[in-house]
């Protein structure tokens, strides 16, 4: 599982490789998880309106039993979300 992470471009390029320690994700109601990530893919990015952004690609370094299941269940809520709306 790998996670995307949005910012402004006028911070400093993330390279891959980058380590992000402690990174706080907030799940909704399942809850909230502090994990280290590490930047697989760095792309920058121009909207419509000319703002710039990175969207950079990540994966969890080592995340525990705990963490696992309860990204899992993130996902399996987002995805019921989706199909009751179709």
């Amino acid at each position: 599982v790998c996670l995307a992470v949005y910012e402004p471009a006028e911070k400093g390029k993330p390279l891959p490789g980058t380590a992000y320690r402690d990174f706080g994700i907030g799940l909704g109601e399942i809850g909230s998880l502090t994990v280290d990530l590490e930047a697989i893919h760095v792309v920058e990015t121009t909207t419509r309106n000319n703002t710039r952004s990175r969207r950079c690609g990540c994966r969890f370094v080592d995340p525990s039993s705990a963490t696992a299941m309860m990204i899992q269940r993130y996902i399996n809520k987002i995805e019921r979300e989706q199909k009751a709306r179709m």
